[in-house]
């Protein structure tokens, strides 16, 4: 057609309510040999291209999953109408969280750990055997107790509350 414009993806991220997504698939991957009309996106997300072996893929339905792909999602953006904030702290040297897995930690049920910054500029979407370091930047939400989810054991919980409760405190004087 002759109304035809080229964007980009960032184009449309910077102008639209969409954003997108990335994420490799290793080895151990249980997509690898799946099909993408098989993914059963059951979110309203859509599998927007996949970059192989530096070449794009036009993700139609047939196109199969390997490893090592780089599968780009696409979705509308989430803006928090409820100003709910996040909490940033940096992983001090000696901090009791350094060279720990997160599944280890113990944290409060309604904490968690949504982003692990590294090196000033990796993003690392954190797993349980993410395994923290001195310097990681941490990005946590803290949710209010008002839904009654089930409480794990509250038990040796006591020091990473602790430990949580000074960050916060810290946090608070830097910004004063």
């Amino acid at each position: 057609p002759n109304d035809t414009v080229l964007q980009t993806f960032n184009y449309y991220q910077s102008k639209a309510k969409i954003g997108f997504l990335e994420t490799r698939i290793h080895s151990n991957s249980s997509l690898i040999g799946s099909k993408v009309k098989d993914l059963n996106l059951t979110l309203d997300f859509i599998v927007a291209k996949i970059e192989r072996d530096g070449k794009t893929i036009v993700p139609r339905g047939h196109i199969t999953i390997e490893e090592d792909d780089l599968i780009v999602l696409g979705g509308e953006i989430h803006f928090d109408e409820s100003g709910q904030d996040l909490i940033e702290f940096t992983i001090q040297s000696g901090h009791q969280w350094e060279n720990q897995y997160i599944k280890d930690l113990e944290l409060p049920h309604n904490h968690l750990i949504i982003m692990v910054q590294r090196k000033a500029s990796d993003i690392i979407v954190p797993v349980g055997d993410t395994l923290l370091l001195e310097d990681d930047i941490i990005i946590m939400i803290k949710t209010e107790d008002t839904l009654g989810f089930p409480k794990p054991d509250e038990t040796n919980k006591e020091q990473n509350i602790n430990a949580l409760e000074k960050t916060e405190e810290y946090d608070e004087e830097k910004k004063h």
